[in-house]
């Protein structure tokens, strides 16, 4: 099953608890430690990676998706 990225946050407002982050977006050129690693980013640059941690990076994006949707019910017929 392939999931669509469906929720976009500003890094300040991240919740790994809830969400799976896959893709992260910079509107400018910032510095955030992503995973524990300082990841300098250039404005309009999208980096992929599955998000840990991200410190609260103004003008940085996190998109992902709910994790209400990895324990999605699967209906087997047969």
């Amino acid at each position: 099953m392939n999931i669509i990225n469906s929720v976009i946050h500003a890094a300040a407002d991240a919740e790994v608890s809830a969400y799976t982050y896959t893709k992260i977006y910079a509107s400018v050129t910032a510095s955030p430690v992503i995973n524990g690693t300082t990841v300098p980013l250039v404005a309009g640059f999208t980096i992929e990676l599955l998000v840990k941690t991200i410190t609260p990076t103004a003008n940085v994006f996190v998109i992902g998706y709910s994790k209400l949707l990895e324990r999605s019910p699967t209906v087997i017929n047969g």
